[in-house]
């Protein structure tokens, strides 16, 4: 079969496609646009990465202009609050715990944000690191992985990188949920970001950002628009003890879900 046939009949097919489906169609276009977008990103970094060396948490911040501009193409514009409480945490150690919603999370703290923690690093699942090209420039950026089937290994991870926080005062950032939650609801927090706040006697910064009114899958839609992102004042833990772990989860997550249902109001207004 010649080329030209095959892509005769590729092109009848998507225009019959986008002809009874144009919402569904715009909203795979723009995702593929941005995993696109997203895909060079992670090969500029890895360059860099390679260039000024390997593992250095700092080598993300090359990236941050193209992020910035990644976001102005997309047409998303982060409208940030509390930015007062970062000088608290200036120049130490803390634990930032973002929500987590969509993969345009990551955006948000490295457009507007990551420029302002100073050193910082990530710690994500292992499954992240077989997705290329981002594993491979998460874990050249100084990412931790943790796997979640193996307690064990994960235990020495976030004891591992509680050590490196301790000696270089780096920031870490977690997603407490793990996983993505649909928008609506927060997903039960994990303990991981709170044994690491209680061991080094740390803060912790919770961030929560807005719902995304221009992004749905049901029903299609990516469009454009603005995302309320709302810096909390630090949570010390000084006052609590390694076994009250459930307690200072339950009392982030309180604030976070409290501050999220304000900016969800705030959007409906």
């Amino acid at each position: 079969m010649e080329l030209s046939t095959i892509f005769v009949g590729f092109s009848t097919i998507l225009a019959i496609y986008v002809y009874y489906y144009p919402a569904k169609a715009a909203y795979l276009f723009k995702f593929f646009v941005f995993l696109a977008m997203g895909s060079c990103g992670s090969f500029v970094t890895i360059l860099v990465s390679l260039i000024c060396g390997p593992g250095r948490c700092t080598n993300i911040l090359y990236i941050i202009p193209y992020a910035q501009w990644t976001s102005r193409m997309l047409g998303v514009q982060w409208v940030i609050q509390g930015e007062e409480h970062l000088i608290s945490v200036k120049d130490r150690s803390c634990v930032i715990t973002p929500n987590h919603q969509t993969m345009l999370d990551f955006l948000a703290c490295m457009c507007e944000l990551w420029p302002k923690f100073g050193r910082c690093v990530t710690l994500a699942k292992r499954s992240v690191l077989w997705m290329f090209p981002l594993g491979p420039a998460a874990y050249l950026v100084g990412t931790y992985f943790i796997d979640r089937n193996y307690s064990a290994r994960s235990s020495a991870t976030i004891e591992q990188l509680a050590k490196q926080m301790k000696e270089e005062e780096n920031k870490v950032i977690v997603y407490p949920e793990g996983s993505r939650n649909s928008g609506q609801e927060f997903l039960p927090f994990k303990k991981g970001a709170f044994h690491i706040a209680l061991r080094n006697k740390i803060p912790i910064l919770p961030i929560v950002i807005g719902p995304y009114r221009f992004l749905s899958d049901n029903p299609f839609r990516f469009g454009t628009g603005r995302v309320h992102v709302t810096i909390l004042p630090p949570v010390d833990t000084s006052q609590y003890k390694n076994v009250d772990v459930v307690k200072l989860l339950d009392h982030v997550r309180h604030q976070m879900k409290e501050e999220f249902e304000k900016l969800r109001k705030l959007d409906d207004e």
